[in-house]
């Protein structure tokens, strides 16, 4: 096999599975024996940079260049195809690699025909041509998904394996669903078949826009990534975080969630640059992330309206990324899993399934288990979006029965208009259930609200509970739900048109966002609902194991529930060796110090050990610093705001200044030596020391 190639479905090396049932003898599932077109590694990663013109990218430094690709896209109507093949026709000939953004959003809102397949994605067989035709072409991103409806999920794995035929990678760009679209992937067995079987393209991608669920989103890949699901992982730094979070000015809030309030678009007019860009990528590529997706943002992040390399991108972004490769900044599997000490399951998942020996009527009806092992469970199913008629009076009903349970069932009638939820319930105590019993809501359909989804939930300590005979009545009686029965099905044990309600209903009613909180305010030192970055380094970072993935090898496992307390995990984490102190952040050889007040103009503290040296570090907003150690070099970079320092202090060795970028001034101590960078907002400051 000559040079990087690799062959789709090799052996994973390194650190053993942590997912138990590849295959008896632990060899991934399916071997397709196509060379990976771009292998990407630690030593090398990809950027991805959203741009039009393959000139953008020669302008970029030779170091970057080579381990850069341009994403086209956007250009789904087959009457706009022959654009987008001609951009990759100036690419290939120029020797440009290129990633196609095949679909992008979500369809909220069903066509009447189905999937939109000329709105909002590339056709399938498109996809496949493009792929066969131009060899540039190394990779695929599908973005903003679910995959539990039927048309994504079809979708998904129908366009996973034309990319794997070819030996194109396949990025799955996702952080909606309230941080839980990643765990609810081990759920449907069809998906979690199909990735393992193409682990070596499947690249998971932290889309960093969302506030609720950050840090669920970032523990749920790393899961997945060290589960043994995927070679790598991605990250797609946004500023559209900055609008969704509601910030403005410095230590400026109009209030969570603003988006189409003018939150995004006010985040635009007073950022010049994004001054969490440094700090999303850092945090990312220091937890093992190798793949970079850089949109087309504006202010303009790496290129301005001509192509030409933004001033950020001069200063700041391409320099940081020049350093992540020259210095070898990203680790690997092994001391990502070396560095997680706590994890997080949750033994319940969504377990819902057809249950054909107990029933109303028909053959079939579903059978939703809680708990599972843990002490609450919350399970649920909902069908698709329902076009109603606002000012129309709706009947959702179905028919319950219970055993062992002592929380409650209900149906919820659910209406949506794109934004937000409004939504009845008719609810019972569960052990009121033990013959079939009837749950009924009426109501009328609010204005501005023109869709409805009604959803089965199960809530309680233990348990089983079957539902059947579910229906919709509409104005004139006509029944709008498909398959209310159970009858047929999509896949064994899954009834068709029905998906996990995890992802569909309104998110306050989620586990994640009720219970899994509570260990981010114990652990990362959560404050408030829009926070991206972590306030404490002291169990970072902590992974969540997707469903069936062992736990050998943690220190402690927290069983995620609906009831779990910050101070619950605190207990249990209580005697876990803390190897940093505040924002500090030890993985592998490096040691990550970073300022998590997103918008608040404070000044941190951060202490922790790299070696034999003791590193202190103090931060103000916006601000990090990366600290690595290599034989006896250290490397060190940091970026901040505008006109304020980072101070550095290390001892415990004779330290000596080799070379630095930027403004630094270097002086040495009796115990070892004391950096300052001044920033120029944004601007990489940066040092090379010889340990003597």
């Amino acid at each position: 096999m000559r040079g990087e190639e690799r062959m789709v479905g090799s052996t994973l090396l390194g650190w053993p599975l942590l997912w138990p049932s590849l295959s008896p003898l632990g060899r991934p599932w399916g071997m397709a024996g196509v060379p990976v077109r771009r292998v990407v590694s630690p030593r090398r990663p990809l950027f991805l940079f959203q741009e039009g013109r393959p000139e953008a990218l020669e302008r970029l430094p030779q170091c970057l260049r080579r381990y850069s690709a341009l994403q086209l896209g956007a250009m789904h109507r087959r009457s706009r195809l022959p654009l987008l093949e001609e951009a990759i026709k100036r690419c290939e000939r120029k020797g440009i690699p290129v990633a196609l953004h095949i679909r992008t959003h979500w369809p909220v809102l069903p066509s009447g025909k189905g999937f939109d397949y000329e709105g909002k994605a590339m056709p399938p067989d498109v996809l496949d041509r493009l792929l066969a035709k131009y060899p540039n072409v190394i990779a695929v991103i599908n973005a903003e998904q679910y995959a539990f409806r039927e048309e994504q999920r079809e979708y998904l794995l129908r366009t996973l394996e034309i990319s794997a035929r070819h030996g194109a990678l396949y990025i799955f760009d996702a952080g909606w669903a309230g941080g839980t679209s990643w765990e609810d992937l081990a759920i449907e067995s069809d998906l979690r078949r199909a990735i393992l079987r193409h682990r070596e393209v499947f690249l998971p991608m932290w889309e960093m826009n969302r506030v609720e669920g950050t840090f669920s989103q970032h523990a749920q890949i790393l899961g997945l990534w060290l589960s043994g699901w995927s070679e790598n992982w991605g990250a797609n730094p946004q500023r559209w975080f900055w609008g969704e979070a509601g910030f403005g000015r410095l230590g400026e809030r109009f209030g969570w969630r603003c988006v189409g309030k003018g939150g995004p678009k006010q985040a635009e007019k007073l950022l010049r640059h994004f001054p969490l860009y440094g700090q999303m990528v850092a945090l990312t590529a220091l937890t093992g992330a190798t793949v970079f997706w850089i949109g087309g943002e504006r202010p303009p992040t790496m290129f301005d309206a001509k192509g030409r390399p933004s001033r950020y991108c001069q200063e700041t972004l391409s320099p940081l990324f020049e350093r992540i490769v020259k210095w070898g900044l990203i680790p690997s599997r092994d001391e990502v899993r070396r560095a997680c000490r706590v994890a997080i399951i949750n033994p319940r998942g969504i377990p819902f399934r057809v249950d054909g020996s107990t029933f109303r009527t028909g053959k079939r009806s579903v059978r939703l288990d809680c708990g599972a092992g843990a002490s609450v469970g919350l399970g649920w199913v909902v069908d698709r979006f329902i076009p109603v008629r606002p000012g129309a009076v709706y009947e959702a009903k179905a028919y319950v029965k219970a055993e062992g349970c002592d929380g409650k069932v209900a149906v919820v009638l659910s209406f949506y208009n794109g934004k937000d939820w409004r939504e009845k319930r008719a609810e019972a105590k569960a052990v009121k259930a033990r013959r079939w019993m009837p749950l009924k809501v009426r109501c009328r359909a609010p204005f501005s609200f023109p869709y409805a989804i009604v959803s089965l939930v199960a809530e309680g300590t233990c348990g089983t509970v079957w539902f059947d005979d579910a229906s919709l009545k509409g104005p004139a009686g006509e029944e709008l739900l498909t398959n209310g029965s159970f009858e047929g099905l999509r896949a064994p044990g899954r009834p068709k048109g029905w998906v996990p309600g995890s992802v569909w209903g309104p998110p306050r009613t989620h586990l994640c966002l009720r219970g899994v909180n509570a260990v981010w305010r114990a652990t990362y030192g959560v404050r408030h609902e829009a926070e991206l970055l972590p306030d404490r380094g002291d169990f970072f970072p902590i992974v969540w194991l997707p469903l069936g993935a062992t736990t050998r090898g943690f220190e402690r496992v927290v069983e995620v529930s609906l009831d779990l307390t910050a101070q619950r995990v605190r207990a249990l984490l209580e005697g876990v060796k803390k190897p940093v102190l505040g924002p500090a952040f030890l993985l592998g050889d490096s040691l990550l110090l970073m300022n998590g007040h997103e918008n608040e103009d404070i000044t941190v503290k951060a202490v922790g050990r790299l070696g034999g040296l003791l590193v202190r570090g103090r931060l103000p907003v916006h601000s990090y610093a990366i600290v690595k150690r290599e034989g006896r070099r250290l490397y060190i970079l940091a970026e901040g705001r505008k006109d304020r320092r980072t101070d550095l202090s290390i001892e415990g060795a004779r330290l000596r200044l080799l070379e630095g970028g930027g403004r630094v001034e270097f002086a040495r101590t009796e115990r070892g030596a004391t950096l300052r960078f001044y920033h120029f907002g944004p601007k990489i400051g940066w040092a090379i020391l010889a340990v003597e």
